[in-house]
C-alpha cells in the first residue's frame, strides 16, 4: 500500500467518524500558499480543523508524534488563511488530530482523536 492510499484511507476514516458524530464537514483538502487542511467541520459554533496522520507501523514514531514545529505553524497559517477567506475574524476554531495506525493491508488498528494539539499556539494566533 502507497503512503498516498494510506493518507486516503485514514482521511475517509475520519470524515465518517465526525460526520456520525453530526459534525458538518465544511472542506477537505482544503489548499492555500500557507499550506493544507486536511479536514474542516463544524461542532456546533466551532471551526475544527483536523489533521489527520495515519502510519502503518510504528518505525518512524506514532502518528501523533510526527507533528513538527513547522507542521504546526503552517497548520496555524492554513488555519488563519481559511478563516480569513470566508471572513470568519471572530469565529473560534481549534485544531484537533486523529491519529490511526493501520495493518499494512490498510486495517484500522488503532483510531484516537485527540483535541485541542495547537491549544497554546492557536490562543495566540486567533483574528482578534
Amino acid at each position: 500500500m502507497t503512503r498516498p492510499d494510506l493518507g486516503a484511507i485514514g482521511e475517509e476514516e475520519a470524515r465518517r467518524h465526525f460526520s456520525k458524530m453530526g459534525w458538518p464537514l465544511l472542506a477537505r483538502n482544503w489548499r492555500c500558499p500557507e499550506g493544507e487542511l486536511d479536514l474542516v467541520f463544524k461542532e456546533g459554533e466551532t471551526i475544527v480543523f483536523v489533521e489527520v496522520r495515519t502510519r502503518s507501523g510504528q518505525d518512524f514514531g506514532y502518528p501523533e508524534e510526527t507533528i513538527t514545529a513547522a507542521k504546526r505553524r503552517r497548520l496555524l497559517r492554513a488555519g488563519k488563511a481559511y478563516l480569513d477567506s470566508l471572513d470568519l475574524f471572530e469565529t473560534n476554531c481549534r485544531f484537533d488530530l486523529v491519529a490511526i495506525e493501520c495493518t499494512p493491508a490498510g486495517l484500522i488498528r488503532r483510531f484516537e482523536h485527540i483535541e485541542d494539539v495547537l491549544d497554546d499556539e492557536a490562543q495566540s494566533h486567533r483574528p482578534a
